[in-house]
C-alpha cells in the first residue's frame, strides 16, 4: 500500500515534504479510526490495509505511511548534504536529546513506554504519534551511529556486506515479509502458540535475518541478469 501511495503522489507531482505532512495527517486520521468498531469479515480485512480496523490489524497504511514518508525526506536531504559526518553527528545529538526528553516525559506522566515496543501486548501495530516520534528517534540514532562507525570499515568484508544489504534493501524487505508470513502460517497449522520469551524472539530475529540474506543473494543475481539482458536488448 505504501509503494502504491508513493507512486500515486509522485504521479501527482506532490513534493516529498508535502508527502511527509500528508502522512502525519493520515496517521492522525488512522488513530481516530481505531475507535470505530468493525464486524469481523471481508470488509474489516480490506479496510485493515488502510486503517486499524481490528485489534491485530498489522501495519495499516494510515498509521505506518509516515515512516517511509519521513525516510524519503531524509534521503532527499542526504543527497544534497555535502558534509555527511557533520550532519550525522548533529542528527545523533538531536535524536538522543529528543528521545531522552520523550522517554522522561512518558515516565513522568505515567505513560507506559512498553506500548511503543513490538514485544509488548501487540500494541506496536497501532502506534501513536508519540510512539512514532519515539521510534523515529531510535531509527535516526542508529542511522547516525551506523554511519559514524561503519564508514571506517569501507573496503573490509563487513563494509562490503553492509553495502550489499543497503543496495538491495527492497529485495531483502520483500523476502523478509514473505518468510515471516509463511512461517506464521506454518506455526498456525501446527498449532504452536506465540512465545513471549525475549530470548526466543531475539534468536528468531537473528535466524530470520540470516535466512533472508542468504535467499536474497541468488534472487539479486537473477534480477541483475534479467535487467542486463533487457538493457542489452534495448541497446
Amino acid at each position: 500500500m505504501a509503494f502504491m501511495t508513493v507512486a500515486l503522489m509522485k504521479k501527482l507531482k506532490i513534493s516529498t515534504t508535502m508527502i511527509c505532512l500528508i502522512a502525519f495527517l493520515m496517521q492522525a486520521a488512522g488513530i481516530w479510526a481505531a475507535n470505530i468498531d468493525f464486524e469481523p469479515g471481508i470488509i474489516q480485512s480490506l479496510l485493515g490495509l488502510i486503517i486499524p480496523s481490528g485489534t491485530f490489524t498489522p501495519f495499516p497504511l494510515t498509521l505506518w505511511f509516515v515512516f517511509p514518508a519521513a525516510g524519503m525526506v531524509f534521503g532527499e536531504y542526504l543527497q544534497k548534504c555535502e558534509d555527511k559526518k557533520k550532519m550525522y553527528t548533529k542528527l545523533l545529538a538531536i535524536s538522543l536529546v529528543i528521545f531522552a526528553s520523550l522517554t522522561s516525559s512518558c515516565l513522568y506522566f505515567g505513560i507506559d513506554i512498553r506500548n511503543m515496543f513490538v514485544l509488548y501486548d501487540d500494541l506496536y501495530y497501532h502506534t501513536s504519534m508519540i510512539g512514532t516520534l519515539w521510534t523515529m528517534c531510535i531509527v535516526m540514532s542508529l542511522l547516525a551511529i551506523s554511519y559514524l562507525v561503519l564508514r571506517k570499515l569501507e573496503g573490509t568484508k563487513v563494509g562490503t556486506f553492509v553495502r550489499y544489504c543497503s543496495s538491495n534493501i527492497n529485495t531483502i524487505y520483500f523476502i523478509q515479509w514473505l518468510e515471516i508470513r509463511y512461517t506464521l502460517s506454518v506455526l498456525m497449522v501446527l498449532d504452536i502458540e506465540k512465545t513471549t520469551s525475549p530470548l526466543l524472539i531475539i534468536l528468531w530475529f537473528v535466524f530470520s535475518a540470516v535466512v533472508t540474506i542468504l535467499i536474497s543473494i541468488p534472487v539479486v543475481r537473477i534480477m541483475k541478469k534479467i535487467k542486463n539482458k533487457k538493457s542489452a536488448a534495448a541497446g
